[in-house]
């Protein structure tokens, strides 16, 4: 039993040695860094930073003198640039504008984010414009965007537009077909029934939030926040004179107020409060309210 157990480590530790050596290393030089993957080396010592790596991609960053983003005053500026390589070495080209390319992109503050916390996909910036790639480097998206994430749905993205300071969203699909345009405050996706709450609150001249269905068509619109919306429940948030919660049964009709600090969908007769940061289910029924660990 004891030699069994002794070949079955051998055989794990000659499994899971290719795998440990299978990595990013960073080899410092006068000041500057080189980048190898199993010892091999990928780059020649010419970058100032890293930023991270994972598995399969790792990101490495050097400073240049860039023009300033100030129109009235032309000056060069220290910036970084940065490449991404696959564990072959390969550099990231993406295309823009319908026919240029390029592999330098610049520095964003959630680059080491998207590369460690998403495996799948990440988001490069270039000329102030964000762009989706996955792991193998395929580019998922080409049209320029002021900003572009996930949604809680595969294959659907919030995209981000700002004007005149204020920031704006829609939602595209994998295809980039525009299915809401980008004029909401906030977008969410209702996994329950594949709807779509695109959200006003805090933008000039509006008051309505909205409902769609993944082709883009508006199935209704409220004159209160919509916090959430199901089957059975919609949830509104009120804002003034005090921050408290509606929850409407879409069924009777009937509507109690909560104060809480969040509310999400449960099933048809609970819902899940939040209050000094724990969570609670709450039978709309009979009021009763029972700790609940998600």
């Amino acid at each position: 039993m004891i030699k069994n157990k002794y070949i079955l480590l051998l055989v794990f530790i000659f499994v899971a040695l290719p795998i440990y050596k299978s990595q990013f290393t960073f080899n410092k030089e006068n000041k500057k860094y080189s980048v190898s993957y199993n010892n091999k080396a990928l780059s020649l010592n010419i970058y100032d930073t890293v930023i991270g790596s994972n598995s399969k991609i790792c990101m490495a960053c050097l400073k240049k003198p860039m023009p300033s983003a100030n129109k009235f005053i032309r000056t060069l500026i220290p910036t970084f640039v940065c490449n991404y390589f696959n564990s072959t070495g390969q550099k990231l080209v993406i295309k823009y504008n319908g026919k240029d390319t390029t592999s330098m992109f610049a520095l964003s503050k959630s680059a080491k984010e998207d590369l460690l916390n998403h495996l799948n996909l990440f988001k490069v910036y270039f000329n102030k414009k964000k762009y989706l790639v996955d792991s193998e480097f395929n580019q998922i998206t080409f049209n320029e965007y002021d900003g572009i994430a996930l949604s809680e749905l595969k294959d659907y993205y919030i995209i981000e537009k700002r004007v005149t300071g204020t920031s704006v969203f829609g939602l595209i699909d994998k295809n980039e077909n525009s299915i809401i345009e980008p004029i909401y405050a906030n977008i969410k996706i209702n996994l329950y029934d594949s709807t779509v709450v695109a959200c006003v609150a805090g933008l000039i001249g509006s008051s309505a939030d909205d409902l769609y269905n993944l082709k883009g068509v508006k199935l209704n619109s409220f004159n209160r926040h919509i916090e959430f919306i199901d089957k059975y429940f919609s949830v509104y948030k009120i804002y003034q004179p005090h921050e408290y919660f509606i929850v409407h049964n879409n069924f009777n009709k009937k509507e109690i107020q909560l104060s809480a600090e969040a509310i999400k969908s449960f099933d048809s007769t609970h819902v899940l409060i939040a209050e000094n940061e724990k969570w609670y289910k709450f039978n709309l029924k009979t009021k009763e309210k029972n700790t609940y660990k998600q």
